[in-house]
C-alpha cells in the first residue's frame, strides 16, 4: 500500500493480484505541504509536520488505511517544514531539522506511538534542511 498525501487530500494505492489502482482516501484534517508520511509498524502512516496557510505546522496526524481515517497525532516540540522522519527500531520516528518561519533548524524530536506524543531529541550539529 502507498498512501500520498498533499495539500489536504490523499490517495492510496493498493497493489494486488498483479493490477494497482488509485482510490481517493480521507482528506487529512489540516492542508499540507513539505511534510514528512512514515509507514509505522502498525501499517499506519504518520504525516508530520509542514507548511499550511498559517505558515509552519506543528500538528501530526495518523492515517489508518484498515478506517480509512485521520486521526491526531500529538503536536511537534518545534514546529517543522523539509525535515526527514525516519522509523526507528523501537517502533519510534525520530524527526530531524527543517525549517521553521524563522529558517533553518538544528532540533530533533522522536513521535512515540504509544503514548502518542512527540519528545525533544537533542538537536543536530549542524542545522539542515531538504536532506534526506
Amino acid at each position: 500500500m502507498l498512501v500520498v498525501v498533499a495539500l489536504g487530500a490523499a490517495l492510496v494505492v493498493v497493489p494486488s493480484a498483479g493490477a494497482a489502482g488509485w482510490s481517493p482516501a480521507a482528506s487529512l484534517t489540516t492542508g499540507r505541504n513539505s511534510h514528512t508520511a512514515t509507514l509505522l509498524s502498525d501499517g499506519k502512516v504518520l504525516v508530520a509536520g509542514g507548511q499550511g496557510t498559517s505558515g509552519t505546522l506543528a500538528s501530526a496526524e495518523l492515517y489508518d488505511p484498515a478506517t480509512n481515517t485521520w486521526s491526531a497525532a500529538g503536536t511537534l516540540t518545534t514546529p517543522r517544514a523539509s525535515h526527514t522522519a525516519t522509523l526507528l527500531s523501537n517502533g519510534k520516528v525520530l524527526a530531524a531539522g527543517g525549517t521553521d518561519d524563522n529558517g533553518v533548524l538544528a532540533s530533533a524530536e522522536l513521535y512515540d506511538p504509544a503514548t502518542n506524543s512527540w519528545s525533544a531529541a537533542g538537536s543536530l550539529t549542524t542545522a539542515r534542511a531538504y536532506h534526506t
